[in-house]
C-alpha cells in the first residue's frame, strides 16, 4: 500500500474463514463490539449480503464522505469484526 493509504482489502480478510463463534471471541478478546443492526438481514451495521459468492458478506465502512468496501467474508460476524477493527484504526 502507498504510504498513508490503508492496505488493500485482501490483506484485511483472513485466509481461512472464521466461524461466527470465532469472530465473536476475537472481538471480545480485542475489546471490540460487533455493532448490531435491526435494519438489514445480516444483523450487523455495515454488513450486506451478496448472493452467489463463497464469501457472501460484504463489509463497508463510511469514512470522510466515502464508502470503503473492505472485504468479503464467510459470515456476517466475521465482516462485522473487520469493520470494528477498521473503525478502531480510524479513531486512533
Amino acid at each position: 500500500a502507498e504510504e498513508g493509504m490503508p492496505p488493500p482489502a485482501a490483506t484485511l480478510a483472513p485466509k481461512e474463514p472464521m466461524s461466527p463463534e470465532e469472530a465473536e471471541a476475537a472481538a471480545a478478546a480485542s475489546g471490540l463490539t460487533l455493532e448490531r443492526s435491526d435494519n438489514n438481514c445480516t444483523g450487523f451495521k455495515g454488513v450486506s449480503q451478496l448472493k452467489g459468492n463463497s464469501r457472501p458478506y460484504q463489509a463497508s465502512f463510511w469514512c470522510e464522505g466515502y464508502t470503503l468496501n473492505i472485504g468479503l467474508f464467510a459470515t456476517p460476524q466475521e465482516a462485522a469484526l473487520c469493520i470494528a477493527r477498521r473503525r478502531r484504526r480510524a479513531e486512533a
